[in-house]
């Protein structure tokens, strides 16, 4: 299901531009006479003595004069780095079967343990460094700026377990009907699983600007250019069995029997590569020393979707070998459900941001906001899983026989994804 949250996130700093009126202070010229009706009239420390405003500028307004888009002033160059911490939280991606239940499908008393659930991600912590600034003139800029969001995961462990029964549920498309592979069960096996879900997002924007309003304490401009973002999840679901003296299990068809362990490791993974061309608005209010800044923007492209899918069955002891032995294959990552896809997709990225600042002194400003984007089209692992497969295709069954891949079983399924969250950090501008 889609996820919509409302959101804004903080994007660069914007400058705007105060001033206030100065009374010049008269004066007497040396060697003349004063004119008729007073006194001449020497502009104030920075006024503009051509232009036709006379004002003093805060530390703010003086910025933008540097950069030649105020009050008259020549234009020259001036430009800036911007560094932030981003603090951001991740919408749920789904687990849509049950990956771990206590009985056998069905059943009297049998409950989900681990799966149809939606993932519960810790918050991401990330950095965001920028620079830009007005490039030759008054009115045409450009902003460059980078962000990356480490990984940050959501795990789940259960076991070991042996006083309860602990199953992977199937449906088994030989017997046309539910099935399971046992992990733990009285008497018979020790197991326990443990389930992680893992994300992390990096991007990059190139936007030239142009300024089309300049006024004392507000500034507007319109945004275009080029971005590019990432977003990488992968899900890893790993079980372990020990077989007891009621117990017996196989490996690559192979009957096994007490103190045998054999483990199963189940990879999905997703890459998410955004390209699109960005189009959008910010202004800039000033009062003093204390700014708030807005903008909004949507960048329109496709995105370059890629699911991999990997699994191993591992005999780690028993079996009379000498050092564990890796067959390929595991349990919802068999080889009916191995391999590479990708897809080509259109897709949209909004991104919205609000920001509170204060203006430290003509070169440095501190900042605060909130800022939120959305990528409409992505790949997501935990909605990539198929618990429809013939019990033949584990490595874990007397009757195992490897099928190789089946391609038509790994149709990329389409989410979406939102991030929101804060950002901290300052502006220096030289």
């Amino acid at each position: 299901m889609k996820k919509f949250v409302l959101g804004a996130c903080a994007a660069l700093p914007l400058w705007s531009f105060a001033a206030q009126a100065q009374t010049p202070a008269p004066i007497v010229p040396v060697g003349g006479e004063m004119p008729a009706g007073g006194s001449m009239m020497m502009p104030g420390e920075g006024v503009s003595q051509t232009g036709a405003t006379d004002y003093l500028t805060t530390p703010r307004a003086d910025w933008g004069n540097a950069v030649g888009i105020g009050g008259g002033m020549a234009p020259s160059s001036r430009f800036y780095t911007e560094a932030s911490y981003l603090l951001m939280y991740v919408s749920d991606a789904t687990i849509n079967q049950p990956i771990l239940t206590t009985g056998l499908a069905g059943g009297t008393g049998t409950r989900t343990l681990a799966g149809s659930r939606d993932t519960d991600y810790d918050v991401m912590s990330g950095f965001k460094i920028a620079v830009g600034g007005l490039v030759g003139g008054n009115s045409i800029g450009v902003d460059v700026n980078a962000m990356f969001l480490g990984r940050v995961s959501d795990t789940q462990t259960f076991g070991p377990q042996s006083g309860t029964l602990y199953a992977r549920p199937f449906f088994d498309t030989t017997l046309r009907s539910e099935n399971a592979k046992v992990l733990a069960s009285p008497g018979a096996f020790t197991g326990s699983l443990v389930v992680d879900n893992a994300v992390s997002a990096w991007g990059a924007e190139f936007n030239p600007f142009y300024r089309v309003v300049q006024g004392n304490s507000v500034s507007l401009d319109v945004i275009t250019g080029f971005r590019f973002f990432s977003v990488n999840e992968g899900l890893n679901v790993y079980d372990s069995t020990r077989v007891l003296p009621g117990g017996t299990t196989a490996f690559n068809g192979i009957g096994l029997g007490a103190n045998s362990i054999v483990l199963t490791h189940d990879k999905f993974s997703v890459r998410n590569n955004f390209y699109g061309g960005n189009i959008g608005g910010r202004i800039s209010f000033s009062r003093g020393s204390v700014f708030l800044d807005a903008s909004a923007k949507v960048a329109i492209g496709g995105v370059h979707q890629i699911l991999n899918v990997d699994g191993t069955t591992t005999l780690a002891a028993g079996g009379g070998l000498v050092g564990p032995t890796t067959t390929a294959g595991g349990f919802l990552a068999n080889p009916s459900f191995t391999g590479t896809r990708s897809e080509n997709r259109f897709a949209v990225l909004p991104e919205g941001n609000i920001t509170l600042g204060y203006q430290m002194s003509s070169w440095l400003n501190i900042f605060a906001g909130y800022q939120g984007l959305y990528l409409s089209n992505v790949a997501r692992p935990q909605e990539q899983l198929n618990r429809n497969f013939a019990a033949t295709n584990l490595a874990t069954t007397p009757t195992y026989s490897a099928r190789g891949l089946s391609s038509r079983n790994l149709d990329i399924q389409e989410s979406d994804i939102f991030m929101h969250g804060f950002t901290f950090g300052f502006t220096i501008t030289y």
